[in-house]
């Protein structure tokens, strides 16, 4: 982490409507973060939750040459901000795209799909039930990515929503009706992907209601970008991922 007394957190976002999430975090917190997004090219407009366009975002070439603009800024960390196209292509290419970025930029980097994984680690999370947004055949792609984590799904919530702009618009209490649902007993977390998706405001409110972890995309990107900065940062509020 860099001796200035701000901590720079860097995103690669593709074009969504979740990013207004970073800079409220920030705004909430007010420990010194500065926010630097920069966005990516989404393929596929309007059915950017297909696999060949999630395949195309999560391009590593074209993760490279994003992470390259940050190298002027010095971010103390850099994260892909997406979960879709960095769970699409499997584990080893979600880690290519993490290498990617951190060669491009020179900072710690990291990506969305693998700050879940490892929150659910810190939290001994083994068993999972998923509330995705995305259309069947990209939920099993999630479900597969967790497995070969070494992590149980016990159920998949699908809600068959072929665009981020579109899953974006859902509202707050749809969504925390669409997380109960996606719930098992056998589940210890649920986790809930999808960067366009608002959920910091209430994850806290899920966990009390449903007993257990909630650990969504945006949350997990923050505090992955915070922990790569150096900060022990726990902040009140979002999600009992912060406390590890």
């Amino acid at each position: 982490m860099n001796t200035k007394d701000a901590i720079r957190l860097g995103f690669i976002y593709p074009a969504g409507t979740g990013d207004q999430e970073y800079y409220r975090f920030a705004d909430q917190v007010a420990a010194g973060l500065q926010i630097l997004m920069l966005s990516t090219r989404l393929w596929g407009d309007d059915r950017d939750h297909d696999i060949d366009c999630l395949l195309k975002t999560g391009d590593v070439g074209q993760l490279a040459g994003a992470a390259e603009k940050f190298e002027q800024l010095a971010p103390d960390s850099v994260m892909w901000a997406c979960t879709s196209a960095s769970f699409v292509g499997g584990t080893e290419w979600a880690r290519d795209q993490v290498r990617a970025i951190e060669s491009a930029c020179g900072a710690p980097a990291g990506g969305t799909s693998l700050a879940i994984t490892e929150g659910l680690r810190k939290l001994e999370i083994e068993r999972v039930a998923i509330m995705a947004t995305y259309p069947a055949e990209i939920a099993d792609r999630l479900r597969q990515f967790l497995t070969d984590e070494g992590f149980d799904v016990v159920n998949v919530h699908a809600l068959d929503i072929i665009s981020g702009w579109d899953a974006g618009r859902l509202p707050a209490n749809s969504m925390k009706e669409a997380i109960k649902k996606a719930d098992d007993a056998n589940a210890q977390a649920i986790v809930v992907p999808d960067t366009a998706i608002p959920t910091l405001h209430y994850l806290e409110e899920v966990e009390a209601e449903l007993g257990k972890p909630v650990v969504s995309a945006n949350q997990a990107t923050l505090w992955k970008a915070v922990r790569l900065a150096g900060s022990p940062l726990s902040p009140k509020g979002f999600g009992r991922l912060w406390s590890v």
